[in-house]
């Protein structure tokens, strides 16, 4: 696996992280978790390959539209699916 699968997966588990602290209405947890993803967002962004990280922010900004949408559920399948092929 190359740096920058490796890194968007740590991006995709910090997320999911967000989801389940949200789902518990854990706002500390939430943000510890948040900036954890874009700590790792930023490695994505010095591996020098602009796509990855445009998805992570596109990844990020999905989250916040499913936590103020209530749609973390239907959110988290998704991310669960794309993260695990990336794992393959």
């Amino acid at each position: 696996m190359n740096n920058t699968r490796f890194l968007f997966s740590n991006l995709g588990t910090d997320v999911m992280r967000c989801v389940a602290a949200a789902k518990r209405h854990d706002d500390k947890r939430y943000n510890d978790s948040l900036f954890r993803a874009y700590k790792t967002l930023t490695y994505l962004r010095r591996a020098h390959r602009p796509e990855a990280y445009e998805e992570g922010l596109l990844l990020i900004r999905a989250l916040e539209y499913a936590r103020s949408g209530k749609t973390l559920d239907a959110f988290s399948v998704h991310l669960n699916r794309h993260i695990s092929s990336l794992a393959a």
